[in-house]
């Protein structure tokens, strides 16, 4: 627009001088274009005054946009916060509250080929399941010097369980103390989550898969079965004696 307003006064100005130059000895007609070129001034004049104060409304509304929407950013960071890293999380602005879901699923597909050449073998098997399916809460509460971990089963293959229910303080990083129902940290197929396995099962040594479980008396190649701890309850899997909360799920 104020490109336009210089080039429309440079026309105007061009225009008078021509107009003049050609009529120059009319003092009548001189006065008239005098009053026109004043005119045109007048309303060039007031044209800019519309012009920069349409600039300054519009400027104003920018700043007014901005403003507001540093309110509403603000005023989201002081309410609570939800959101996704590495698992859906809810949190206050100072992160003293904080919990965040995790799920994850294994399936398994096995096919199993008999030799058909053995009359007393049996058919081809071929299945298709969902070995596990998992829902881990943790986080912290009520600030970060305590954080809590619980860790369900959901997969069909019995009741539902909670596998790990545990609370930690962890204050000092030299010191930290843990009560809850938790993996033992004997060895590395106790203490490695399912969810980051190469394959959906265990090694045959962890002993998760024995057909008698802890009772068994034999050695290979389930000799981690019979680690002396307690054996679990049918439904719950919580142990029913003994000082260690064995688990290998």
């Amino acid at each position: 627009m104020k490109n336009f307003c210089v080039f429309l006064v440079a026309a105007i100005f061009v225009t008078s001088i021509w107009i003049l130059s050609a009529k120059a000895a009319d003092p009548v007609e001189m006065e008239q274009l005098k009053k026109q070129m004043e005119r045109l001034i007048e309303e060039q004049t007031i044209l800019k005054k519309k012009i920069e104060d349409m600039e300054k409304t519009q400027v104003e509304t920018q700043t007014r946009t901005i403003e507001a929407e540093k309110k509403f950013v603000e005023a989201a960071k002081k309410g609570i916060q939800a959101g996704y890293d590495k698992g859906f999380y809810v949190k206050t602005p100072d992160e003293n509250f904080f919990l965040k879901t995790n799920l994850f699923l294994q399936f398994r597909y096995t096919y199993l080929p008999f030799d058909r050449t053995v009359n007393a073998n049996d058919e081809d098997w071929s299945n298709f399941f969902l070995r596990r399916a998992r829902v881990v809460f943790s986080g912290n509460a009520p600030n970060k010097d305590w954080t809590y971990f619980f860790h369900i089963q959901l997969e069909p293959t019995g009741a539902v369980n909670l596998h790990d229910a545990y609370v930690t303080w962890k204050k000092y990083p030299y010191a930290q103390v843990q009560f809850g129902r938790s993996k033992l940290p004997y060895g590395l197929h106790f203490w490695q989550s399912a969810s980051l396995l190469n394959g959906v099962e265990r090694s045959i040594f962890s002993g998760e898969t024995d057909a008698y479980g802890k009772d068994d008396t034999r050695k290979w190649p389930g000799g981690n079965a019979n680690f002396q701890v307690s054996n679990e309850d049918s439904v719950t899997k919580f142990p029913l004696g003994g000082l260690h909360l064995f688990r290998s799920q």
